[in-house]
């Protein structure tokens, strides 16, 4: 892969009030647990599910969970992030999570960072105590490498560095099959 593997953040923090009305009414009502916050970021999701087995299969593990994942792009604070995710609130037996793609990226690459996010919402999907930040940030640093300074906490799994580099294949190779059959 030629493209520099920037590290894609899990956010420690709740995401602020006005954060969470942005999502208040979609733009779509969704059957699926993963949403945009507009008609681009729905085509690039649809993209993802339509060119790559892995942004399928992980979609469909957050659809069987207990949490919603928002996708919206943004300008990120920092030029080698490429994206994140934040735990939003916590609400009617739901867990919501905010995935933040880096709008100056090709999309490629968005799609990669897609896949890489949504393996993290499916490793919180899978972990019922992360109910909060604290909660958040005690189960990544026991399943990730902390990958922040001293003014954030952030940090890194190998499983979702895995479906990131699966999806960039998935989506240069398409049609061969991998040998786990998918």
């Amino acid at each position: 892969m030629t493209r520099r593997i920037a590290v894609a953040r899990v956010t420690l923090a709740l995401m602020m009030l006005g954060a969470g009305q942005a999502f208040a009414h979609p733009q779509e009502p969704s059957p699926t647990h993963v949403r945009a916050d507009s008609p681009h970021v729905r085509a690039l999701i649809d993209e993802g599910v339509r060119r790559s087995p892995t942004i399928r299969a992980l979609v469909d593990q957050v659809d069987r969970s207990d949490v919603v994942v928002y996708v919206r792009m943004r300008d990120l604070p920092r030029v080698q992030l490429d994206g994140r995710l934040s735990l939003l609130t916590v609400s009617g037996g739901r867990r919501y999570l905010v995935v933040e793609l880096s709008c100056e990226r090709p999309r490629e690459v968005q799609l990669a960072t897609l896949g890489h996010e949504l393996r993290h919402a499916v490793e919180i999907a899978d972990e019922p105590s992360v109910t909060d930040s604290h909660a958040l940030a005690r189960f990544f640093a026991r399943i990730g490498t902390d990958m922040g300074g001293w003014q954030e906490q952030a940090f890194e799994t190998a499983a979702a560095a895995s479906a990131g580099r699966q999806v960039h294949h998935d989506l240069v190779a398409p049609g061969r099959r991998r040998a786990n059959g998918m």
